[in-house]
């Protein structure tokens, strides 16, 4: 590969990454309330995956057909306390 083909590469990189951006905010302003969506983003600032996790649960549900209205603060909480709690791991102790 060459540094043209690098950087035609990272671009359509870039422009794809920008339209799946796009369509997430769209989506989220259809099926979040305000609260719900200021609440992911002051996540954000702190735990970005976990809030990539929570939008990917939340647009795979919206895709299945699973979500009928609008999700909520309360919604979302519920969604990040489920994602939180799988990620946690036993812990063993040692005597």
């Amino acid at each position: 590969m060459n540094i043209e083909e690098i950087k035609k590469q990272k671009l359509l990189e870039l422009q794809q990454k920008q339209q799946v951006d796009n369509i997430k905010k769209s989506v989220s302003f259809q099926i979040l309330t305000k609260k719900a969506r200021e609440r992911l983003n002051f996540l954000r600032i702190t735990k970005p995956q976990l809030v990539e996790q929570i939008e990917l649960s939340i647009m795979q549900a919206y895709s299945q057909g699973e979500i009928r209205e609008k999700i909520g603060d309360e919604q979302v909480k519920l969604i990040l306390t489920q994602i939180t709690n799988n990620k946690k791991k036993p812990r063993t102790t040692r005597k």
